[in-house]
């Protein structure tokens, strides 16, 4: 069996490579999109904080309101209350949330906000906030991927250059972990299926027990072999 697989990959190696680069690939640009749209935080430039009101109900009150932020130049002041936004009852901070995120950067969110004596509508813009450690990542191990596909194409046989593509393929899938950024808080297809999220955190696991190890063995190696690598 072992004789096969090394000969089906002696002999079918450019394809397979070319083949796992693809998927790689297609991976990486969809841990973008989430980067940039599904993940993607919206931001009224204030904090809500969730306070009891009785045993079975709390309320949303704003601190830490910005001054002339989205949310302050909206007439909304600190320990104002919000009620709900685009119509929708704001029972908790995470209901909010996932409203709020709807909305795209740039548009208007209606909030109904009571300041204790009377309750009025007003329009919030709204900002976004991406994961810009998971874009950072996202952005290395993409490009490490497609140059490590050069490198290894150039010469598949040698091993610096397959050590070098490996990394890649080892920073594409620790990079994965952008898919679950801010987990059910944000309205998330992923957790949607229990397979594809268990998927995803194995594969995120898997690849950030090896990144690191390969980074070092790599550079153990190159320019020029050392005596830790023995």
């Amino acid at each position: 069996m072992l004789r096969f697989i090394k000969k089906t990959w002696i002999t079918n190696r450019s394809k397979i490579i070319i083949a796992i680069t693809i998927v790689l690939f297609v991976i990486g640009l969809i841990n973008f999109y989430f980067i940039f749209d599904v993940t993607a935080q919206s931001n009224d430039e204030c904090l809500w904080v969730e306070k009891k009101v009785s045993a079975d109900s709390i309320k949303i009150v704003f601190q830490s309101t910005k001054v002339q932020g989205v949310t302050w130049n909206a007439g909304i002041r600190d320990e104002n209350e919000l009620i709900a936004i685009d119509g929708v009852r704001t029972r908790s901070t995470i209901i909010a949330s996932q409203v709020l995120d709807k909305v795209p950067a740039g548009d208007y969110a209606t909030y109904t906000v009571s300041d204790g004596k009377k309750v009025f509508e007003t329009h919030v813009l709204v900002k976004k906030l991406i994961n810009f450690g998971g874009l950072a990542l996202g952005l290395l191990s993409f490009l490490w991927l497609i140059v490590g596909f050069v490198v290894v194409m150039a010469k598949p046989e040698g091993k610096t250059q397959r050590l070098f593509y490996k990394i890649g393929v080892a920073a594409i899938l620790f990079s994965v972990n952008s898919l679950i950024y801010r987990g059910t808080e944000a309205v998330n297809p992923v957790f949607g299926s229990r397979f594809l999220l268990y998927s995803i955190d194995a594969l995120w696991t898997l690849g950030g027990l090896f990144f690191g190890f390969l980074i070092v063995k790599f550079f153990c190696l190159f320019p020029r072999e050392n005596k830790l690598i023995k």
